[in-house]
This record gives C-alpha cells, structure tokens and sequence, in this order.
C-alpha cells in the first residue's frame, strides 16, 4: 500500500537542510538523525524527581515530533534506496560520469573502452529503458566528430532497439538541436557533480 508524504521546506528542518543533498550525504545525515532522537528519547526515561517530570513533560511535544519526522525520513530515504538499488542508478550514474569526465575506473579511456562500458549498461535488463537512452545521448553528444564515433553509435542504436527501446527515441545518431543541446546540459551538470567538493562519486 503506498504512502502519501508531504514535504515542506518551511515545516521540516531536515528537509530543508538536506533536499539538495547527494544520496551519499544524505544518508550520513539521515543517520545523524536518529542517533539524535535516540539520545533524546533516552533521555526521556529517568523521571525520579519532580524537576523530571517537569522536563519530560516540557520535552516530550518536541520528541513525539522528532519521533514522526525521523520515521517520515527513514521511511522515504528507504523507498529512495529500493530504487536506487532497482534500477541499478548507481551504475548507471557511475558510466555518465565516466564519459563526462573520465574519471570512473574503466571510463575515460577512449571511445572503444567507454562504448565497451555503454554496451554493457546496455544490455543489462534492470536498467530502465529512459536511463540507457540517456547515457547513450551523452556518449553520441562525445564522441558524433571522432573517427569511428557515427558507427559506434549506430551500434549503440541498434542494439537500444534489440534491448526494447522505442525505435525513433534510439536513434540518437540523428541529432537534432534540442537533443544535442539537452546532451549538452546533461554532460556539463555530470562534470559539474564530479568536480563538486560534495561530489558523491568519491
């Protein structure tokens, strides 16, 4: 049964301190978190004294709070990881990176090495159709000048089609101007993610 969640920045810190956060890091923070709420829900259980009692009684609204936002994030950060996992994005995030700045082990290395990377991503039947499509627009948007590149990507194409990728979305070797420039965009946002002192390749 799936489950409704809402999000606001204005009402949730954890939200607001983290939705632009990497998965990595915000794993991290998610566990700061609890180790938070169970230090402060431990600190709940002595009551021997009246001034206890007072402090529980004064403390407990903000822990019952802190309880429910703690659940709303691991329940939400564990969905993400299912999937993370699912759909192999990891993988699939590590050969963009590659082909965007070489910095991947067994990427970078040139065009046979990397389409060896790309038809292995390829032809993997857990990565969603979308995600083999787009690492492919970025090895085309690479390597369409290079000698060898239209007839590596021509392979590219026809075996996105074998793999059950609609026919005209693989034909990324016909490059029009606003696929070449979304490429463009997704090529500098990776070399922007890979260069990030957050940089969650590392």
């Amino acid at each position: 049964m799936s489950q409704e969640i809402t999000l606001s920045p204005q009402t949730d810190p954890f939200y607001r301190d983290h939705m632009f956060s990497n998965f990595g890091d915000l794993g991290e923070a998610l566990r700061e978190y609890v180790t938070t709420y169970k230090i402060s829900s431990a600190s709940t259980q002595e009551i021997s004294s009246v001034a206890d009692m007072k402090r529980f009684v004064e403390a407990y609204p903000e822990i019952r709070k802190l309880g429910g936002n703690v659940s709303k994030h691991v329940a939400l950060v564990g969905e993400l990881s299912r999937l993370v996992g699912r759909d192999c994005l990891l993988e699939v995030s590590e050969v963009e990176q590659g082909l965007a700045v070489g910095t991947s082990s067994g990427l970078g290395g040139g065009l046979n090495a990397d389409l060896r990377a790309v038809n292995k991503l390829v032809e993997d039947s857990r990565i969603q159709g979308f995600s083999k499509l787009r690492v492919c627009m970025i090895f085309a948007l690479k390597y369409q000048r290079w000698a060898g590149g239209m007839a590596a990507i021509k392979e590219l194409v026809e075996l996105l089609v074998r793999m059950g990728v609609d026919e005209n979305e693989a034909k990324v070797s016909n490059l029009n101007a606003e696929v070449e420039l979304f490429c463009l965009i997704l090529f500098f946002l990776a070399a922007y993610l890979c260069t990030s002192p957050r940089c969650w390749c590392r």
